[in-house]
């Protein structure tokens, strides 16, 4: 048991690496979508929402990265920074491409402090 929890462990800092890896190659495009991402937050007329949702929104201002898990990465940072907090709720994806999978609900967290440190994992470069 203990060794499914180590590898539990070594298998998320695997994830956050990869995801730190996405993210920094695809500046200048993830500042630019980290600043939109709050930019939404600002507006606030999503009470709830999912990353496939914010994707939408921010792809219309922006564009698309250049690499689709760029928005993954663009999402766990605004989770790790308390910009935005999981409801716990899930629903299907609605590109065809995501074949339907679990996507999580989020909210704004109205408590967020942008200026306090990243949590382990996004690293700001």
């Amino acid at each position: 048991m203990i060794t499914d929890l180590f590898e539990a462990d070594v298998a998320k800092e695997l994830r956050d690496e990869g995801l730190l890896t996405v993210y920094q190659n695809a500046k200048p495009w993830s500042d630019t979508a980290f600043k939109a991402l709050l930019d939404l937050r600002s507006g606030n007329d999503l009470s709830t929402f999912t990353g496939e949702d914010l994707r939408l929104r921010i792809a219309k201002k922006i564009g698309d990265p250049h690499h689709p898990n760029a928005w993954g990465a663009l999402i766990m940072k605004a989770v790790k920074r308390g910009i935005i907090i999981n409801t716990g709720k899930y629903v299907s994806m609605r590109k065809p491409s995501s074949h339907a999978r679990r996507n999580p609900v989020y909210a704004w967290n109205t408590f967020t402090n942008y200026d306090r440190p990243l949590l382990p994992g996004i690293i700001e470069t």
